[in-house]
């Protein structure tokens, strides 16, 4: 691969202000909304992993800190249930 991934020679400016767009093709899609005027916005991420260690990873809840900024802390109570503390901003 020759260039860098952020390079996109054939994308046209995205607008200022958006929130939230998606580039398809090279070109902006604004984000869609629904009839209440609400705006719904999906992330994807492309992930070179093997798939058993992204599975491990996932299933170790308590491990979840370490791949989510938001997620302070997660302890086990049980076989199926955990206690997660999470912080928004200056809310806990």
């Amino acid at each position: 691969m020759s260039k860098a991934l952020n390079e996109k020679p054939n994308a046209e400016p995205l607008p200022v202000g958006a929130s939230a767009g998606v580039i398809l093709n090279g070109r902006y899609l604004p984000p869609p909304e629904d009839k209440d005027g609400q705006i719904w916005v999906r992330a994807s991420a492309l992930i070179h992993a093997d798939a058993d260690d992204l599975y491990r990873m996932w299933r170790d809840v308590e491990a979840a800190p370490l791949w989510q900024e938001q997620i302070k802390r997660v302890s086990r109570t049980g076989e199926a249930t955990s206690h997660w503390v999470m912080r928004s901003g200056a809310k806990r």
